[in-house]
């Protein structure tokens, strides 16, 4: 096998705790399970996030919190079928109005 061209396989993050500058991969992301505080209306009591470790304080970095992105698709599918909803009911009383007038 031969690469024609590299991806961009490297991120930059700043460490928070100690402010270092570094450099990681996809090898370097670990998903961890944390104590998730506060409680979320849908009762998990842990979240998973990815995260690396900083290389110079060993500070746990997160990168993306998993469980605030499942929340979050649940909460956008659940608004848009409240909009198709809200949408055939307003159709529906559109169309008996309508009818009443006929």
């Amino acid at each position: 096998m031969k690469i024609l061209k590299h991806g961009d396989t490297v991120k930059e993050v700043t460490c928070k705790h100690c402010g270092c500058v570094f450099q990681y991969c996809e090898n370097d992301i670990k998903t961890r399970r944390f104590l998730a505080a506060p409680f979320t209306k849908y009762d998990l009591d842990y979240t998973w996030s990815d995260v690396v470790d900083c290389p110079e304080c060993k500070s746990c970095i997160i990168l993306s919190d998993l469980q605030s992105d499942f929340l979050k698709t649940l909460e956008d599918e659940s608004k848009s079928k409240k909009e198709k909803k809200n949408s055939f009911i307003e159709n529906l009383k559109v169309y008996k109005r309508k009818e009443k007038e006929s």
